[in-house]
């Protein structure tokens, strides 16, 4: 026998569920006792470093793969140029190594200026993450494999700025004239795109996510 319920009756199931949802909520579930918490872990984990640790720990990390990948041979070379997680920071000669460093250092340190050590942290390592997918993603795609060098770490610097502040200017090499951030991202997005780069859209969606949802 179906039973039929009256409005009178959905009406205090109804106050229930929503008085469930709100007790849900105020015990941590919603996002943004999630994301506060997630926030806490960070500061707490590395707010206390010093300024310019982080950017300094990103260079050393190019440094450090860069002279794994040149000084191995045969299937040692391949294990560092096939890892997901290490390739972002693996630069394919002297030259790239250093301009990406620059360039990688002088972002962080913008990012780590504006938000702290935490903001920054959370920007690489949710880079890291997403990039490593990226990698992965093309491995499967791709026939051959090449270092990219900082590829998503600097979109995810970037564009962390960009979309904190798209009225920022950039200057875009070798436009020798200052950029609002909007059209410079709008320019590296559309390549990206155009040339399927999934880890470098995997660094740009790193970057919305910490600056317009971890903030």
């Amino acid at each position: 026998m179906i039973r039929l319920c009256s409005a009178r009756m959905l009406r205090p199931r109804a106050a229930v569920l929503g008085r469930s949802l709100l007790r849900r909520s105020s015990r941590g579930y919603s996002w943004r006792n999630v994301r506060d918490k997630f926030n806490e872990f960070m500061d707490n984990t590395v707010g206390g470093s010093p300024p310019g640790f982080i950017p300094v720990a990103l260079v050393g990390t190019n440094v450090i793969v860069y002279l794994l990948y040149k000084f191995q041979s045969g299937k040692n070379r391949q294990v560092v140029l096939n890892n997901p997680l290490l390739k972002d920071f693996l630069c394919p000669g002297l030259f790239s190594l250093g301009i990406n460093s620059v360039f990688t250092f002088l972002l962080a340190r913008n990012i780590e200026s504006m938000h702290g050590p935490g903001m920054l942290a959370k920007v690489v390592a949710l880079t890291v993450v997403l990039g490593a997918l990226g990698y992965s993603y093309s491995a499967q795609h791709s026939s051959h494999s090449q270092p990219y060098g900082n590829n998503a770490l600097m979109r995810g610097l970037g564009y962390s700025i960009m979309f904190s502040n798209p009225q920022a200017s950039f200057i875009l090499f070798p436009i020798p004239i200052p950029l609002k951030a909007w059209i410079v991202g709008g320019v590296i997005l559309g390549f990206d795109l155009i040339s399927l780069n999934y880890p470098g859209l995997g660094g740009t969606a790193a970057g919305f996510i910490c600056s317009r949802l971890l903030i």
